[in-house]
């Protein structure tokens, strides 16, 4: 049983879900064409009772490599500074894929002193390569 899961719900999680085919997946299927599948895991109690839960499965196509040039996860910021951000990604069937392709979330993370943590979504930027915000405002302690 998987922590918070009823003994009757059915949950399915393959490992990879990309990848170069023949993609072999846990548990223990390959892959042998291209293609995108969708395997379901149907589980049943002693009563009867059963639930049926789906993963999806892409073979010949493996994920885009993401990489931040800026800013520095060491970089340290104030309230109104101006951040700058860059970066690119690469796909090993497509090669570098253009600043249209990519997408930056900015999100602001706070956690309170006794451990609860929340977000806050900030701005978004889809199809640029590089861009600047306006550090925001939070209460200590946030990072983004």
């Amino acid at each position: 049983m998987l922590a918070g899961v009823p003994d009757d719900q059915a949950v399915a999680s393959a490992t990879p879900t990309s990848g170069a085919a023949p993609l072999t997946v846990t548990a223990s299927w390959t892959y042998t064409q291209p293609g995108t599948y969708t395997p379901e895991l149907r589980v049943t109690d002693n009563l009867g009772a059963s639930d049926t839960d789906a993963v999806t499965v892409t073979a010949g196509n493996t994920p885009p490599m993401a990489t931040i040039a800026s800013p520095s996860s060491s970089l340290r910021w104030k309230v109104g500074d101006t951040v700058g951000f860059s970066g690119g990604a690469t796909d090993a069937q497509s090669g570098t894929l253009p600043a249209s392709a990519l997408s930056w979330s900015l999100v602001l993370n706070h956690c309170d002193d006794a451990g609860h943590c929340h977000q806050h979504p900030v701005q978004s930027w889809p199809g640029v390569a590089s861009g600047n915000f306006s550090a925001p405002d939070h209460e200590y302690p946030s990072y983004l």
